[in-house]
């Protein structure tokens, strides 16, 4: 989703490096909540900011062709 927005023109670049940014801190707590396995309450806290990242990016993507 990030690399067709940025391949579209849709993100800048520095919109897509912040996204990406944040995917990886993303995957990085995923890695550290794995290590004992996940809660429930961090599967939560995943799922929401991988909510949140992916509104993010539809809505600065939407912004472009308004």
């Amino acid at each position: 989703m990030i690399h067709d927005g940025r391949r579209s023109g849709q993100l800048t670049r520095a919109e897509a490096r912040s996204l990406r940014r944040e995917s990886q801190a993303i995957g990085a707590l995923e890695d550290r909540f794995a290590d004992d396995g996940l809660s429930p309450s961090e599967q939560d806290e995943l799922a929401a900011r991988v909510e949140g990242l992916r509104s993010l990016t539809i809505a600065q993507r939407q912004a472009k062709t308004r």
